[in-house]
């Protein structure tokens, strides 16, 4: 099986507090295909995960967790820098049938999130 991942840019994550919600983003901005997502933060050139995840769906998973009231909380709450989710799409060379959750439980979401945030130091261009 060989698997690509591919990081969009960044999203900001916007004041909501109009909506009664903490955070919002534009959710043209993100995929609804599988794939992994990390929610953070970012001062200058460092960044520092607060909460990675999976979906079959990221669109519709972001829009759950920003109804999450307990984790946009912790988001909130969170040290200075502004608030990010970066989210990639998953492609494979797995077979047509496989489904979005097959897909994702062949990932190694764990070590990907780990190799990205590890250093805490923002990809250049970003």
């Amino acid at each position: 099986m060989n698997l690509h991942v591919e990081w969009s840019r960044p999203i900001q994550l916007k004041d909501a507090r109009e909506e009664n919600m903490i955070y919002g983003l534009d959710p043209d901005r993100v995929t609804d295909g599988a794939g992994v997502y990390i929610f953070g933060r970012r001062w200058g050139s460092r960044f520092e995960a607060l909460y990675a995840g999976k979906a079959g769906n990221i669109r519709s998973r972001l829009k759950g967790h920003l109804n999450n009231v307990g984790l946009m909380q912790h988001l909130h709450n969170a040290k200075t820098g502004r608030r990010i989710v970066l989210v990639s799409c998953l492609a494979s060379s797995l077979t047509m049938g496989t489904t979005a959750a097959d897909r994702l439980e062949a990932y190694p979401t764990g070590q990907h999130c780990q190799d990205i945030c590890e250093t805490g130091h923002w990809p250049a261009g970003w």
